[in-house]
C-alpha cells in the first residue's frame, strides 16, 4: 500500500514563517515508516506536523445501472411505508409512473 507523507502548518493560532505556505512538502512512500527527508525539516513545537494518508491505487467500484434502479425502489418502498403506510402502494405508483428510467420500470402489458 502506497502512502503520501506531508509537511503542513499545523497550529492553528499563527500562519507559516517567511510566507511559506501551509503545504510544504511531500513524499510518496511504498509502505507507512515515515521518511527521514521530512523528519529532518522539522522540529517538535515549531509548528509543522508530518501527515500522513493512504494512496488509493484502484478506483471505487461503480455500480450497475439495474443495481442503482433497484436500490432506488427499495429506498422508495421504504420511505413510503414510513411515511405514508395508509397510502404507501399508491405513492409508490405515482412515483414509478413519474420516473420510469430512474427507477428502471418496465411497463408490462396485460392480454
Amino acid at each position: 500500500m502506497k502512502s503520501r507523507w506531508s509537511l503542513r502548518w499545523w497550529n492553528p493560532y499563527t500562519t507559516p514563517p517567511a510566507g511559506l505556505e501551509h503545504f510544504y512538502a511531500e513524499e510518496i512512500t511504498d509502505g507507512r515508516e515515515r521518511p527521514l527527508n521530512l523528519e529532518r525539516m522539522c522540529a517538535p513545537g515549531d509548528g509543522w506536523a508530518i501527515c500522513w494518508s493512504p494512496l488509493h491505487e484502484t478506483p471505487p467500484r461503480q455500480l450497475s445501472l439495474e443495481t442503482k434502479q433497484r436500490i432506488r425502489r427499495k429506498a422508495l418502498s421504504r420511505r413510503a411505508a414510513a411515511k405514508v403506510p395508509l397510502f404507501a402502494d399508491s405513492f409508490i405508483a405515482e412515483r414509478l409512473a413519474a420516473q420510469p428510467d430512474y427507477f428502471g420500470v418496465v411497463e408490462v402489458q396485460h392480454a
